[in-house]
This record gives structure tokens, sequence and C-alpha cells, in this order.
């Protein structure tokens, strides 16, 4: 059962250099209980579909089912009942996310209060319980710190408990390990991943690491120039990629005993005219049919690919 769908969702920039598609005709769903990441370079247009989705950029076609309401459709007043309370957001920097002049406490339960209708000790406490899932050992002290007395792993914490409080089905998390060291990175997954499995929260993981994918995403959409360019299960994806650009990914992506092959060249942007293969100019394998025509993104086995030369063979 489909939590969210997203249907050929498109959207466009405006630059000085003209009009640029930061999502292209992007399809995909994402399962009630599922963990889907999302991956691929800086300005694949990971970040943009969060951005979509939670009504904070505005596509230009397309639309975004949850539980059958597009959310396109909805107004602002309407979309404030669906942040939050049922789709929420764990950002990059915890930092730039929590208020610095205010204690902890309050930048919890003014949420709880105002979409919850809590009274104030009914909020406390239940922040004070979503802390403590979130893996806070002494909740209580953490409610009456500042943003500053905390580690950059206790403020992602807070972040992840400040999400869950109101019961949100689905949590959006937009590279919430990349500002932390390799260890606290580990105790944030294996956290999203309890916190997954007692609450069956459907999570949208967006990275640009690859490891971490693994070790966490049931499902894995690889994006190119706001296209998506294959999506498949965790395992199969590793094991066997078909798309080129996954393959130059993972080829790049450090790991023990292995030095890293960087993708040759520079990912274009998507200005949508383009007649192929966004990927063509820095593929390999390459065909004429590759730069001239745009492949689809087509179901083959058990993924979707968008690849003519892996169709091909």
């Amino acid at each position: 059962m489909s939590k969210l769908c997203i249907e050929n969702l498109t959207v466009t920039f405006e630059t000085d250099s003209g009009s640029v598609n930061a999502v292209d005709d992007v399809s995909f769903s994402l399962q009630k209980g599922e963990i889907l990441g999302i991956a691929g370079e800086s300005g694949s247009g990971k970040s943009t579909i969060a951005s979509s989705i939670l009504g904070l950029v505005h596509p230009v076609s397309g639309r975004i089912l949850f539980d059958n309401r597009n959310l396109l459709s909805l107004s602002e007043k309407e979309m404030d009942e669906i942040r939050g309370c049922h789709i929420s957001l764990i950002g990059q920097d915890p930092s730039s996310s929590l208020n610095p002049f205010r204690r902890i406490a309050p930048q919890i339960t003014d949420v709880l209060r105002a979409h919850r209708k809590m009274k104030k000790s009914e909020a406390e406490e239940k922040a004070i319980e979503m802390l403590s899932r979130a893996g806070m050992q002494v909740p209580e002290k953490v409610m009456k710190a500042y943003p500053h007395q905390l580690s950059g792993g206790m403020k992602q914490r807070v972040m992840i408990a400040m999400a869950l409080s109101q019961g949100a089905e689905i949590l959006i998390a937009d590279e919430p390990t990349s500002s932390l060291d390799v260890t606290i990175q580990a105790q944030i997954i294996t956290l999203l991943k309890k916190l997954n499995k007692e609450l069956g929260t459907s999570i949208l993981f967006i990275s640009h690491n690859l490891e971490v994918l693994e070790t966490l995403a049931d499902r894995i959409i690889i994006m190119y120039s706001g296209r998506i360019a294959e999506i498949a299960n965790t395992e199969a994806l590793f094991s066997t990629p078909l798309h080129p650009y996954t393959e130059a990914l993972l080829a790049a992506s450090p790991k023990p005993f292995k030095v890293p092959k960087p993708i040759s060249g520079i990912m274009e942007r998507n200005k949508g005219d383009a007649k192929g293969c966004l990927f063509s100019a820095r593929c390999p394998r390459k065909t004429e049919k590759c730069i001239l025509k745009k492949p689809p993104l087509a179901k083959l086995g058990e993924r979707y690919l968008a690849c003519w030369e892996a169709k091909d063979e």
C-alpha cells in the first residue's frame, strides 16, 4: 500500500542562463513502513523533491498524493495541517533548525500545544517521551538546555524527537547524517531503523552517501540531473547495478582497500530541451541512440531503469 505517490513531478527554476528543470517528470511511490533512499550527486534534484512534498517549492506539473489527496491542490492552511502532523522533515544541519535563543523544551512543546491542543504539562510529558525514544539518556536535562550546550548528534536526536512527536506517518530525512562524524552517523542510522520498526514510520532518506543507504534503505532511487536513472531494491542495486551512472556512483564511493574512481566530467543542467540521455556526455558506453533520444523510465524485472544501452543488451 502506497503511503506517498509522486506522479510526473516537474519543478522548474528560472536562472540567468534560462529555465532549468530541477526535477523532470519524476514518478515513484513510498510504501507504508518502507525506508526509501534517494541518491545522486549534488544538483540531481533530491532536496527539491523533498521541498515539493512539503509545499516549500511549487512544481509546474504533476501530482503528489498522500492518502489519496493531492498535496499540490491544497491551500496553505491545509498544508500547515499536513506538515509536522503527517509529514515531518529532518534537515541536514540541526544547528540551523533549532532556535539558539530558546531552550529545547519550548521548541518541542510549542508545536504540540499548537497542533495537538495539549496542555503545557501534557506537551512536556510527550516531549520527554519522544526525547527518550530518540535515545537521550537524561531527557529532562536536555529539555532545559540551549542548542549550543548539545553536541551535533544530540541536536539531531532532538530534531528526530520533534519530527515524530506529533505522530507523523512519513519522515523525510534530508542528508541528516552528513554533518556528523562516522560514529554518530551509525548511531543515528540505528535509531532511525529502530523507530521505523517500532512506529511503522515510512522514511524518505536523501543522501549522497551510498554506504549509508546500503545499511538503511529497502529500495534506492538513483537521480541524475533531475531525472530518475534507476530504482531497485538495495541488495540488487549494489550487487548488479544496471544503469551506467549507478555503476559510476558505486565505483566512486570510498570503500576499505579500494581506490575510488571519480566520474569524469560534470553534470549538465537539465534545461528541458535535451534530446537524449543527460548522462550520455559522461557515459563510456553511450551510443548514437543515447545522444538523440531520451530513454523512458521502464520496468525491467523488479526494478525501473532509464537506459537504452542496458535494455538493448
